[in-house]
């Protein structure tokens, strides 16, 4: 059996959550998901995902807090989420650091699919 592909999705909104959690659907993938920054964070020490994808804006740690905190992606690809897309100048070096952001509402999740199945 291949190695599957962990995917751990750290966002406050339940269909986000469960929109993610039906498309990797099957035996290729294992999906985390977490509600809130500080348990994506655990989860994401726990867990060592293949692939983050994260909310910016949440309460308590808000997605660049957590990448802060986190340092290190562990090897992980990440993908920053939000509706929100005003001046991101000052979070310049995570930007750089990231290999992603993807604009709510999602014009293709399809396209969120095809990007995890080439991570592997």
């Amino acid at each position: 059996m291949k190695k599957q592909i962990k995917i751990l999705v750290i966002d406050d909104e339940p269909l986000i959550r469960r929109a993610f959690q039906k498309l990797f659907q099957g035996e290729k993938y294992q999906v985390f998901l977490a509600e809130d920054g500080l348990k994506g964070y655990q989860l994401w020490d726990v867990e060592k995902p293949d692939c983050v994808f994260l909310d910016v804006i949440m309460p308590g740690l808000n997605g660049w807090e957590v990448l802060e905190k986190k340092g290190d992606f562990c090897g992980a690809k990440v993908q920053m989420m939000s509706a929100y897309t005003g001046d991101l100048q000052d979070k310049k070096i995570w930007i750089e650091k990231i290999d992603g952001f993807l604009q709510k509402p999602f014009e293709d999740i399809m396209k969120i699919k095809s990007w995890v199945d080439g991570l592997k």
